[in-house]
């Protein structure tokens, strides 16, 4: 992607587009809470860069307590 503006949040990213300075990319559930209150449309992108991939993080995997490592594996098997 190249970057024509950077901002620090979100929110301004909404506000700009709201104002019809141009169009943003930032997360569905941003642009699902902004839509509540900014006028603005989502249109969810399908191209193959558009996918993220997400991470699970931990302190300590052996020290988590039993829910917490279930829990773990299932997001890890359904990855």
């Amino acid at each position: 992607i190249r970057l024509r503006v950077q901002l620090r949040s979100f929110d301004a990213i909404c506000r700009l587009v709201e104002c019809n300075v141009g169009v943003g990319i930032v997360p569905e559930t941003t642009v699902q809470r902004a839509a509540r209150n900014m006028a603005i449309n989502a249109v969810r992108l399908t191209d193959s860069w558009a996918p993220r991939e997400l991470t699970i993080c931990v302190r300590d995997v052996e020290a988590l307590p039993p829910y917490a490592r279930q829990l773990l594996d299932h997001l890890k098997a359904s990855a």
